[in-house]
């Protein structure tokens, strides 16, 4: 028998209720994580030299957009960043201002893509679309993730651009998606294991 809050719980009715909690957990987890991987966007561009090209950010229509920020990784400065429906040149790189803006002045929609013109090599890299917002935990969030290249074909690269679409999900996301797999796995192992290891004990003979 099992004790629990004044109470007597069979061995049969706590491997019930663990197995319960068992399938309620896994629902949850892939409820919960599931739309981390599908809102996080990842998308690999390619530009030809000296050309414009859009990076696309798109926020959930229930987000209220207080600001945003483009950034890329490895440089501390910001690429650019929109508040007060406008665009703060404070703290942005230098080698950005006067070559980017978004695609929509006005965020309408949750239309949050970058223009960069003028592609350089020095542009190579990976970008991270950010947007702020008032949401109790958590302030910001990680819309979109560029990795922007320069093209090998010239005509190949106008195509690309000019429909601001991806060429596939990067390594970075399949490593997200495999390590909420992995997480998943994990935790319903652990409980499947504590859940046989109670069945084993209501099974034994009582001493």
């Amino acid at each position: 028998m099992i004790f629990t809050g004044g109470s007597i719980l069979s061995p049969q009715r706590s491997c019930k209720n663990l197995s319960k909690m068992c399938l309620q957990i896994c629902i949850w987890l892939f409820l919960a994580l599931t739309p981390i991987v599908d809102a996080l966007d990842y998308k690999n561009i390619m530009s030809s030299l000296g050309q414009q090209v859009i990076l696309p950010c798109k926020a959930p229509g229930n987000m209220v957009v207080l600001a945003m920020q483009w950034s890329r990784r490895g440089v501390e400065e910001y690429v650019l960043h929109y508040r007060d429906d406008q665009l703060d040149p404070e703290g942005q790189d230098p080698s950005y201002m006067g070559r980017v803006n978004l695609t929509n002045t006005h965020m309408q929609n949750g239309n949050l893509s970058m223009i960069l013109m003028n592609m350089t090599t020095a542009d190579i890299g990976t970008y991270e679309c950010i947007a702020f917002q008032r949401r109790p935990g958590m302030d910001y969030e990680v819309l979109s993730i560029i990795n922007l290249n320069v093209s090998q074909s010239d005509e190949g690269s106008r195509n690309e651009v000019s429909s601001g679409a991806a060429t596939g999900r990067n390594h970075l996301g399949l490593i997200v998606s495999l390590s909420v797999i992995a997480g998943i796995i994990l935790v319903v192992g652990i409980l499947y294991i504590g859940y046989q290891r109670c069945i084993g004990s209501s099974a034994s003979p009582p001493i």
